[in-house]
């Protein structure tokens, strides 16, 4: 997969309402996870979950806005538009 190619598609994640609703109820699972643990490796294994989802989202994020590719993206669709 081509890093242009590849950055869109995490655009897309980072604007999709469907994802985005996949990982609330993921982290909302997770959490309640955490709450009913009996024992301190279970609440440790459902912390670490949680804080997968944020690394996660942190990700997506800082490519999806990285200056570089939003700055390529902009002048590949402003080619596009004069065309």
């Amino acid at each position: 997969m081509l890093e242009t190619e590849f950055v869109r598609e995490v655009e897309d994640l980072a604007h999709s309402e469907a994802f985005d609703e996949v990982l609330v109820r993921l982290e909302d699972s997770f959490i309640g996870k955490w709450k009913l643990a009996k024992t301190a490796d279970e609440r440790e294994k459902a912390h670490a979950l949680v804080m997968a989802l944020d690394a996660i989202r942190t990700e997506i994020a800082s490519i999806a806005t990285d200056k570089r590719f939003v700055a390529f993206n902009t002048r590949r669709s402003l080619r596009q538009v004069k065309t």
